[in-house]
Formats: structure tokens, C-alpha cells, sequence
């Protein structure tokens, strides 16, 4: 593994919500390997509602759903559908979101 990527991994957390370091985390979604996409999703998978409504961390969902492995969109839309609500006014999460 490049030592360029091994450090782009361990900075997710920073780099998802960056303005521009969600760029890089999204083109190694599309781009990158297996075991990377699957190493950026385990780690955005607890803050995947919080991530899905701020205007950077937004366009790394956006990635991770249209390029996880089969297993891991399952879990990101169960984790989204069944989170409590943000906002007192609303019913449930997925309608904040959309």
C-alpha cells in the first residue's frame, strides 16, 4: 500500500468533512481497493447520519452508497432508516434527510 494512502486512512476522520479532503476520501471510494473502502466505511459507519447532513461530509454518503460492497450500503441504509431523530419536529431521521 502507497505510503500516501496509508496516511489518507488514517486521517478520515479529519479528511470527510474537509472542504476539500472529502474529495480525496470520495476518490478512493470509487477508486480505490476493497479493503479501503471497507476501512473508510467502518469508520464513518457510527457518524453516518451526522456525516449525511453536513455539506462536505454529505458527498462521502453519497460515495459510500453508490460504491460499498453490497454488505456495507445494507448496513449504512440500516443505520440511517432505524437513527433516531435529530430535530424534535421531525419523525424520523430519513425524513431530515430527504
Amino acid at each position: 500500500m502507497p505510503f500516501v494512502l496509508i496516511e489518507v486512512l488514517a486521517k478520515i476522520i479529519d479528511l470527510r468533512t474537509n472542504s476539500y479532503g472529502n474529495y480525496v476520501v470520495s476518490h478512493i471510494l470509487e477508486f480505490g481497493g476493497e479493503k479501503d473502502k471497507s476501512k473508510i466505511i467502518e469508520e464513518i459507519l457510527d457518524d453516518i447520519v451526522e456525516l449525511s447532513l453536513h455539506k462536505f461530509g454529505s458527498n462521502v454518503v453519497e460515495k459510500c452508497l453508490m460504491f460499498a460492497p453490497a454488505y456495507q450500503k445494507v448496513e449504512i441504509i440500516d443505520r440511517i432508516v432505524s437513527a433516531p431523530p435529530v430535530h424534535a419536529n421531525h419523525s424520523n431521521t430519513l425524513a431530515e434527510l430527504m
